[in-house]
């Protein structure tokens, strides 16, 4: 996700290049440039570009938020071109974002090559999905949960001593006895979002039981407080199911594609000691790498 810096001189300088924008030449031809900051032009291209994966009616209506767009992209020109002027494009600082945004924009393309070519389910794909999916659609629930996230222990194989605890009373004890940090918190977890096996095996679940999930690189033991039936029905369903396939599809495309490439040139990294990522159970130590300086 690309990172949006908000300081109050720079917005009120867009609001101001924004409110001038009326004053600028209506002269030039028709063609690919919509517009010229300085001597450069911006093209429907980059317009385009800058609406792409947004909902917009069409026709004329849809002229309101094609100048909303460009005017965005002539603000962030003017205010790029006067950091140029800073000579802000010359700092260590911008040599190391503009490498981190060309590595994501081109994360994002390849990403988006795997998607078009991925296989689009059918209707019948879609409703079949629904009908062997209840706890997502037909019986779908909405919980309130106490939660306690607290990240992986270095030993991994301690998460087995949560097994036995009954309460959350008890984990948060354990996690007191190892000496690791935790919040606790109450949140929601909707069936939906979460895989159909794992959505069954919750709703079984005794009341009171606690569960304990991975959760974005952490762990979190919860316990359910309250639930409320949401269930998804007719087109609704049917778009969710449509989106949920497709976005299988696509990891399963991605797999394929990158899967044992990525492997082989993650194996193939050296790190400096201490900064490589802890090893899985079972798994060969990451290489040492002697010839890498550790220059901080």
């Amino acid at each position: 996700m690309r990172k949006t810096f908000s300081f109050m001189l720079l917005a009120s300088a867009a609001i101001g290049l924004a409110a001038c924008g009326n004053s600028g030449s209506d002269s030039i031809p028709e063609g690919q440039t919509v517009a010229r900051v300085d001597n450069s032009d911006v093209t429907i291209h980059e317009l385009n570009a800058e609406l792409s994966g947004a909902q917009l009616p069409t026709g004329a209506a849809r002229k309101p938020y094609e100048q909303a767009a460009l005017q965005r992209i002539i603000d962030r020109r003017i205010l790029a071109d006067l950091a140029r002027e800073k000579k802000l494009d010359d700092s260590p600082e911008y040599v190391l974002l503009k490498q981190r945004a060309e590595e994501q924009v081109l994360v994002e393309l390849l990403q988006k090559s795997i998607a078009t070519s991925a296989k689009k389910p059918t209707i019948q794909e879609a409703k079949s999905f629904i009908t062997a999916n209840p706890t997502l659609f037909a019986n779908r629930k909405v919980m309130t949960v106490d939660q306690i996230l607290f990240p992986v222990p270095k030993d991994t194989k301690k998460l087995q001593e949560l097994a036995p605890l009954k309460t959350m009373t008890d984990v948060e004890k354990w996690l007191i006895d190892n000496d690791i940090q935790y919040r606790r918190q109450p949140t929601q977890l909707d069936t939906l979002q979460v895989p159909p096996e794992m959505a069954s095996k919750i709703v079984s679940l005794p009341a009171g039981e606690v569960f304990v999930v991975p959760t974005n690189g952490a762990v979190s033991a919860n316990v359910i407080t309250d639930s409320k039936a949401q269930p998804v029905s007719g087109d609704e369903a049917t778009n969710v199911a449509m989106r949920m396939l497709g976005n299988k599809a696509i990891q399963a495309a991605a797999t394929k594609e990158l899967e044992a490439e990525v492997k082989k040139r993650r194996d193939a990294v050296t790190y400096q000691t201490g900064f490589a990522p802890p090893k899985a159970p079972g798994a060969p130590a990451a290489k040492p790498a002697a010839a890498v300086p550790a220059k901080l």
